[in-house]
């Protein structure tokens, strides 16, 4: 089977340089106007991640020099939790309120501009294997966009709950958070990046094989 040749490292560092400065560049002109496309996905999906909370807003706003993504949500319902019972804000006269969580508009895109960087700067023999690569890297761009901050909103208002509560306890959704924040995001965009390259390869090494004329020898008879 053909193997690709690894890039020389200098002509790889050069490849990635340049894709860094030009991904950087479109997510930088690029984030507010994704943030405020995502924002409804976001909702949506928190609503199904943490079913006993329910959003009341969401929308970019600003945080002091930052922009966020503001979420505002309430308990759904009365919840029992290790014996105590939470009440949403405003239930039978209680005090009006709720959980907020932000998240910086900067970092929505970080994991997919990590994994495009890696896609663009790896040498590719074809036109088809770039064009197959490309179409697998947005649709991992799109599962790393509508993971991070759904799972880190739904980890922050359990965790606002649960202090509320005075307990002490973590919750599945803040484990995947801290692990994604703590680096894990960009291992998983960069394990995404492999199988984009990897896939792309195989599949327009195979087409191409499949599209190349059959050759033909000519044996002289003694």
């Amino acid at each position: 089977m053909e193997r690709a040749a690894w890039p020389a490292p200098r002509s790889l560092a050069l490849r990635v340089v340049a894709a860094a400065v030009v991904v950087l560049a479109l997510a930088h002109l690029a984030e507010r106007r994704a943030a405020r496309c995502l924002v409804p996905l976001f909702r949506a999906e928190i609503g199904l991640l943490a079913d006993s909370f329910v959003v009341d807003d969401a929308r970019v706003a600003p945080d002091g020099a930052n922009e966020t993504v503001r979420f505002r949500a309430n308990l759904a319902r009365p919840l029992a939790i290790d014996g105590r019972v939470a009440y949403p804000f405003g239930w039978n006269g209680r005090p009006e309120g709720g959980f907020q969580v932000t998240y910086t508009v900067g970092g929505i895109l970080a994991y997919s501009a990590l994994m495009l960087i890696a896609v663009l700067a790896w040498p590719a023999e074809r036109m088809r294997e770039l064009a197959l690569r490309a179409a697998l890297a947005l649709a991992f761009a799109a599962v790393l966009l509508l993971t991070e901050v759904p799972v880190t909103v739904s980890a922050e208002l359990w965790n606002g709950l649960y202090d509320l509560l005075g307990l002490h306890r973590t919750s599945g959704w803040m484990i995947a958070s801290r692990f994604l924040m703590g680096g894990g995001g960009y291992v998983i965009a960069l394990a995404m990046a492999a199988a984009a390259i990897v896939s792309a390869q195989h599949a327009s090494l195979g087409a191409h094989r499949r599209a190349a004329p059959h050759g033909r020898s000519v044996v002289p008879i003694k």
